[in-house]
C-alpha cells in the first residue's frame, strides 16, 4: 500500500475553508496563480493535487462552483509534466465534465452524475470517488464538530444521494 499526500490542496478565495487564513498556501485564483500553486505544492513534496473546485465540505453542502474550466485546465497542465495526480473536489458533479475535458485524474464526492458523464469518465480513465462515509462521520459527530443540530437532515440527504449515485444498497 502507498499513501500519496495531497497537502491542504488548492482553493479559490471564494471558498476560504474554515480554519485557513486568507492568503495562506493553497489559495489561488486565476489560471496563472493556480498553475503557480501547483508548482509550489509539488516543490513541497505533494504527490496529488487536490483542487477544491466547488464548495461542499463540513457544514456547507451547497456544491457551488469555485473554479472555472480554465483554472481546472491550468492545474492539470501544470501537474501532468511533474507526474502529479489531479483530484478535483466536486460534491454535486457541476464541474465533472470540465474535469474530464481538462484531463483530470479523479472527481471526489460527486453525488449527481449523468450517464453521459460517467461514460466519458470511463472512456478517459477518470476515477469516481464517492467518499460516502466522511459525511456519516460528520453526521454522527455533529456536536463534536459544532454543527447546528438541524444540519443532520442535510447530512442524511447528502449521504442518501451519494449512496444512490454509487449504487450502494445500504451505506448509512
Amino acid at each position: 500500500p502507498r499513501i500519496f499526500g495531497a497537502g491542504d490542496g488548492i482553493w479559490s478565495a471564494t471558498l476560504n475553508p474554515q480554519g485557513i487564513s486568507e492568503g495562506s498556501i493553497g489559495e489561488a485564483d486565476g489560471p496563472e496563480a493556480v498553475a503557480a500553486m501547483v508548482r509550489k505544492e509539488a516543490a513541497a513534496g505533494v504527490r496529488v493535487i487536490k483542487l477544491w473546485a466547488t464548495t461542499g465540505s463540513d457544514d456547507d453542502l451547497s456544491g457551488k462552483r469555485t473554479y472555472s474550466y480554465e483554472e481546472i485546465k491550468a492545474a492539470v497542465d501544470a501537474a501532468n509534466p511533474l507526474g502529479l495526480t489531479v483530484a478535483v473536489h466536486d460534491t454535486l458533479g457541476v464541474v465533472t465534465d470540465d474535469v474530464v475535458r481538462a484531463g483530470g485524474d479523479s472527481v471526489e464526492h460527486p453525488r449527481t452524475l449523468s450517464a453521459e458523464t460517467l461514460a466519458n469518465m470511463r472512456e478517459r480513465g477518470v476515477s469516481y470517488v464517492p467518499t460516502i462515509y466522511h459525511n456519516v462521520y460528520y453526521r454522527d459527530n455533529i456536536e463534536r464538530f459544532g454543527f447546528p443540530a438541524d444540519r443532520r437532515a442535510a447530512f442524511d440527504a447528502f449521504i442518501a444521494a451519494n449512496c444512490s449515485m454509487a449504487s450502494a444498497n445500504s451505506c448509512a
